[in-house]
């Protein structure tokens, strides 16, 4: 539930609001990430349980993987054009 509270859009706008945070959106997806990989290796260590149940969640990390490397890239590519 952490990592979807990492990866709401609200998140991004209260913290922007009342704390004067900008957070770029793939920095929240990345956090999100690294909160559910923590959170099921948890469940392996504490409840020896499988890390994967099925090929789902691999496809979903896989998936969130490249649309955060593919939103920094554009990130990067935005702020290179505001520069010149």
């Amino acid at each position: 539930m952490f990592s979807g509270l990492a990866a709401c859009p609200l998140t991004a706008m209260l913290l922007k609001r009342y704390a004067s945070i900008t957070v770029p959106a793939y920095l929240q997806l990345a956090v999100a990430l690294v909160i559910f990989v923590a959170g099921r290796v948890a469940v392996v260590l504490v409840l020896h349980r499988p890390f994967m149940r099925y090929g789902t969640v691999a496809i979903a990390i896989v998936f969130t993987v490249i649309v955060i490397a593919l939103r920094a890239q554009s990130d990067r590519d935005s702020a290179n054009t505001v520069q010149r």
